[in-house]
């Protein structure tokens, strides 16, 4: 079989997998989203567009066909494509999560309040999320007016009549808002809403600023932990994504957060961030955890607050240890119903050498990819699929396996063999990214491994 132009470039460059995925799929004259962190950061490379710049760290746009060029000049250190972003819980397993959430922490009183002087007044609660109700009473002072200092949609339609920096979404004042609050549907009249991120529930956005920060002020319900804070909302969203409760991505993230401490103006503020993905190193490394570093060194009067997941028993993540010689094999169920893309992400130390190989359901074919290169993956002719073996991630130093089966990748399990080469350190991580599948499809490993 011949070797493709990804798996060629990829060989020279090293570069990271979910972004040589994108360059492929798109026209060389496609825009992208990305993060890049440099080596000197008043060289920027040509063909990459900074729209936020957290010192080292810089979020940007740049067409797809530079991103192999990009990737070669000397000064990047590191350019990672933006990863969609999911809230928080499993979506597989009950009971809900919010709803444990909700019982824990609603148990704070308004006795609470009154005894502690805490209660963010003077300081800004900002949370990055879906489906803000803003009309809530919870959100409104006495007099009726919002509580909120802005409000960014991400995912609305860019409107040169209202410009901001970052070229995208719409922002809205509190005039903007004061102005819809008094109109018979304020909704329509502000033209954002949170009926499209309604699950049946009420909103996620709504509910995580409300335990956050809600004043109570409705009937039967009680006072967040910073109920006299000022507010900042973010529709995270990306609309290449397509759907209207997507989270967006990594590098919308790191743009909320830099409008986040603008917009603040010098005023503590606070950011809830009740999203994530499961896919990553998990170890404090990632550009994303490196850009919210920066932020917060330059700042003195910010902090972020991190989910940390609800993932324990939905079979995306599995771990262990390898001697030499010595092999696991992870298998991974892809469901019949499930016709998203699937990804899985493992990682060992860049100390090690294993050998990776990738079993499908059926067929005598294994398909491997040695440390260092990919491996298209096929199906009775056709693409299903592609296998990177990267060497020392730059910002960690781990090898890195990463594994993307396209919709039309058969069903059934798909085995992942390790195999211990050469190791000093021995241990691996992996993880299933959660993804958009219908509920009970999710792509999960088989729980017997």
């Amino acid at each position: 079989m011949s070797i493709s132009t990804t798996e060629r470039l990829f060989a020279t460059t090293n570069l990271d997998p979910a972004l040589a995925e994108a360059v492929e799929a798109a026209p060389a004259d496609r825009i992208l989203e990305g993060i890049i962190r440099l080596e000197d950061p008043g060289q920027v490379p040509a063909g990459f567009r900074v729209v936020s710049r957290f010192h080292r760290i810089c979020t940007g746009r740049f067409a797809a066909g530079l991103a192999w060029t990009i990737r070669r000049d000397p000064n990047v250190i590191s350019f990672k494509a933006g990863r969609p972003l999911g809230h928080h819980d499993d979506g597989l397993r009950s009971p809900d999560p919010l709803d444990i959430q909700s019982r824990d922490i609603q148990s704070w009183t308004r006795a609470d309040n009154e005894r502690l002087p805490f209660t963010g007044r003077g300081c800004i609660v900002a949370a990055l999320d879906f489906g803000l109700d803003f009309a809530h009473p919870n959100f409104l002072n006495a007099d009726g007016t919002t509580r909120l200092l802005a409000l960014w949609d991400q995912g609305a339609a860019y409107d040169p009549a209202h410009p901001n920096r970052f070229g995208y979404g719409r922002q809205y004042t509190p005039a903007e808002i004061n102005a819809a609050l008094a109109a018979a549907n304020p909704y329509q009249a502000l033209g954002y809403g949170p009926q499209p991120s309604d699950t049946g529930k009420g909103t996620h956005g709504a509910h995580t600023m409300d335990i956050a920060a809600g004043n109570g002020r409705a009937a039967g319900s009680r006072p967040g932990a910073a109920c006299e804070a000022a507010l900042l909302f973010v529709h995270l969203s990306t609309r290449r994504l397509g759907t209207s409760e997507n989270l967006g991505d990594s590098v919308r993230l790191l743009e909320a957060l830099d409008w986040v401490d603008e917009t603040a103006r010098g005023r503590p503020w606070v950011v809830n961030l009740s999203v994530g993905s499961t896919a990553g190193s998990h170890d404090g490394t990632s550009l994303v955890e490196q850009g919210m570093h920066e932020l917060l060194r330059s700042c003195d009067n910010g902090a972020i607050c991190q989910s940390a997941g609800n993932y324990r028993s939905a079979d995306l993540a599995v771990h262990g240890r390898l001697a030499d010689g010595e092999h696991r094999d992870l298998g991974w169920i892809i469901d019949p119903a499930d016709t998203t893309p699937n990804e899985l992400d493992a990682w060992y130390s860049g100390k090690d050498r294993f050998i990776v190989a990738l079993r499908p359901p059926q067929g005598a074919d294994v398909f491997r990819a040695s440390l260092g290169k990919a491996a298209t993956i096929t199906h009775d002719g056709a693409v299903v699929g592609r296998l990177y073996h990267r060497k020392n991630d730059p910002n960690n130093g781990d090898n890195h396996v990463e594994i993307f089966l396209y919709p039309n990748a058969p069903p059934g399990t798909w085995t992942l063999r390790l195999t211990g080469d050469y190791v000093i350190n021995g241990r691996y991580h992996a993880w299933i990214e959660r993804d958009l599948a219908k509920p009970g499809a999710q792509s999960r490993f088989d729980p017997g491994i």
